[in-house]
């Protein structure tokens, strides 16, 4: 069955959501913002859905609390990083979801708890639940095929795969130069499955095997810090 009436909740081809997001930076047309979130409103249900029956949530609610955090995602995401905008609000679909669930046990909502009261994003998310028009008022029909379960499967590895991505390049801006290329170099940049030795790169920077070993050491507790501390990693951690 269908999940939606008829909207505008088609999947967008790879790339064009990059480009819708340009076109509404140069121009603020919202339509063109309700087009990209509209886009992953399907794969939004489907986890709705799931946590509902997993919960006991009603899967409205949990859909809006998506929805929500769909809008967080579209406020934050950046074209340049090359991730589909579906990849990039996973996680924070996911958490607005999450902390709708777990508002059970607090005043605020469950988006509040997380991104701040923000009653003009909670209000377009109602707008846009309404503009979508659920044809199944109770979930019970609405099942997850194979491919459904196998494409949320693929967003949630592309999500980690890029989170792990923006972690590590994160923690690398945080290293000087010499750090960088030592680390970057020694573990990035094996030579026929062999790891460059400190004695390598102390030739290349003209200086003592000891001190290669001292900067390699502080730029890996500097990762090692930042890995623990960024917004990406957190991301990774949770997706």
């Amino acid at each position: 069955m269908r999940l939606f009436s008829d909207h505008h909740c088609d999947a967008l081809a790879n790339g064009e959501d990059a480009r819708l997001y340009r076109e509404w930076q140069r121009t603020g047309d919202p339509a063109l913002r309700e087009r990209i979130v509209l886009s992953v409103c399907p794969w939004i249900l489907r986890i709705a859905i799931t946590m509902a029956r997993r919960s006991g949530h009603d899967h409205t609610e949990l859909f809006q609390a998506g929805v929500e955090g769909a809008l967080v995602a579209f406020e934050r995401f950046k074209p340049s990083k090359r991730v589909r905008f579906i990849t990039y609000a996973s996680y924070w679909v996911r958490e607005s979801i999450g902390r709708h669930c777990a508002s059970n046990r607090n005043q605020l909502s469950g988006s509040a708890l997380r991104f701040g009261a923000n009653q003009e994003r909670a209000n377009e998310a109602r707008r846009l639940v309404r503009v979508i028009g659920l044809e199944d008022e109770n979930g019970e029909d609405i099942g997850l095929s194979q491919a459904d379960r196998d494409d949320d499967e693929r967003i949630a590895a592309d999500q980690r795969q890029a989170f792990a991505k923006d972690a590590v390049s994160e923690a690398m801006a945080r290293l000087d130069d010499r750090e960088a290329l030592i680390l970057r170099t020694r573990w990035l940049e094996w030579r026929d499955g062999k790891q460059v030795t400190l004695r390598e790169l102390s030739r290349r920077l003209g200086v003592s095997h000891e001190r290669v070993r001292q900067l390699e050491e502080r730029g890996l507790r500097k990762m090692r810090e930042a890995l623990t501390t960024s917004s990406a990693a957190e991301g990774w951690r949770q997706a």
